[in-house]
């Protein structure tokens, strides 16, 4: 049985544990690696532990940037584990990537998981991307030939990873479980009730940050008040940022209080608030930095029915497809014209049964799974 070592730092959650049983349903033997905490300047996590588990190790980690962090003891985890693959969950240019190149051995094949979908020229953004781009561009045949392949979860990413001359890249999706994200009208009925909901419920899950755009969700809500609405919005405890604060006073000014319902959902029952709701927006907007790199809350509510609406930031567009509806970024204005013709619309109150049936086949954990599968067995 080929046996996989996967180290992510999103693995700290249980719930984003699942592509291991996807692996192994396709017949691999895994072993999974995290922190024994994710912590940022506005983020502290400790990992979930599971009792008497043997498929997840938790190890310490020096330096918070992800770039630059080194997982403790990981050489001799490599060697106890003796893996046929090695997937590690971050962009090919970090500091681990290079260690596990020069301690893993010949035949035990190495593979990276980018999310970056922004490529920078070295006269851009100043004297420290002129440093980053230069190593890049030193380390980047180092890494054609010792890498056997990079997986991305977007199109633009896929472009720029073989323009570098990688052989090997290959799109996937971040899956979820669809035994959690699938319509379910009996949560649905039960959540609405608990949060009183009767009317139309449009849904903001997520970190409440700049990038996210929530701001340009509320200006364009707050000429909607002759339609029957209410929004949840994820409190997203966990993460801290001035940008709330924000936020709050626009609820403030905008007189949307009584729109207004705050939620804090454990991941692991993320799965009822979506189902609550009718329409989820996603209303990102690109900065200099930054531009949306997937979307998973935008999969998650395709996979139970939700209407959604996206802003054209980065991999949106590609990730909704067909399914929904996408609107300029920054412009609250097209925002609105897609928000009133959704209220419009006599079916808005049931699910999207063909966005269900697409995510489920697509983006799920179980085509995650076999994408990694077939890309693995290549000769």
């Amino acid at each position: 049985m080929p046996k996989i070592l996967y180290i992510s730092h999103s693995f700290v959650t249980k719930v984003n544990r699942k592509i291991a049983s996807g692996l192994k349903d396709l017949g691999y033997e895994v072993t999974l690696v995290t922190p024994l905490a994710i912590e940022t300047g506005k983020f502290l996590k400790f990992a979930e532990k599971i009792d008497n588990s043997n498929d997840i190790i938790f190890l310490k980690t020096f330096f918070k940037n992800p770039r630059l962090q080194i997982y403790i003891g990981l050489s001799k985890v490599l060697k106890k584990i003796n893996a046929d693959y090695i997937i590690y969950d971050n962009d090919p240019y970090c500091m681990q990537i290079l260690l596990l190149t020069l301690s893993k051995s010949k035949q035990q094949k190495l593979y990276s998981i980018s999310c970056e979908n922004m490529e920078f020229g070295c006269f851009d953004l100043g004297f420290n991307n002129f440093v980053k781009c230069f190593l890049k561009r030193t380390i980047t045949p180092f890494l054609v030939k010792n890498l056997a392949g990079i997986f991305t979860v977007n199109r633009k990413g896929k472009e720029i990873f073989i323009n570098k001359g990688f052989k090997t890249v290959t799109q996937i999706p971040i899956g979820f479980d669809v035994n959690n994200f699938k319509i379910n009208n009996k949560t649905r009925v039960k959540t609405r009730h608990n949060l009183g909901i009767d009317g139309i419920c449009l849904g903001y899950f997520g970190r409440i940050c700049h990038e996210k755009g929530l701001d340009i969700l509320l200006l364009a809500l707050s000429e909607l008040k002759s339609f029957d609405w209410v929004i949840l919005i994820d409190e997203f405890s966990e993460y801290k940022d001035l940008y709330i604060s924000h936020v709050k006073d626009l609820i403030l000014e905008y007189k949307l209080e009584s729109r207004i319902i705050f939620i804090n959902p454990a991941h692991d029952d993320i799965q009822d608030y979506i189902n609550a709701a009718d329409i989820t927006v996603l209303p990102s907007i690109t900065t200099n930095f930054w531009t949306e790199q997937y979307g998973r809350v935008i999969s998650e509510s395709l996979a139970c029915g939700k209407h959604v609406i996206v802003s054209d930031s980065g991999h949106l567009p590609d990730l909704v497809a067909d399914n929904g509806e996408v609107f300029v970024e920054g412009n609250a204005e097209n925002l609105r014209e897609k928000l009133i013709k959704l209220f419009s619309q006599d079916d808005i109150l049931y699910p999207n049964i063909a966005a269900s049936v697409f995510a489920h086949e697509t983006l799920s954990i179980k085509r995650q799974s076999e994408i990694f599968n077939a890309t693995l067995n290549k000769v």
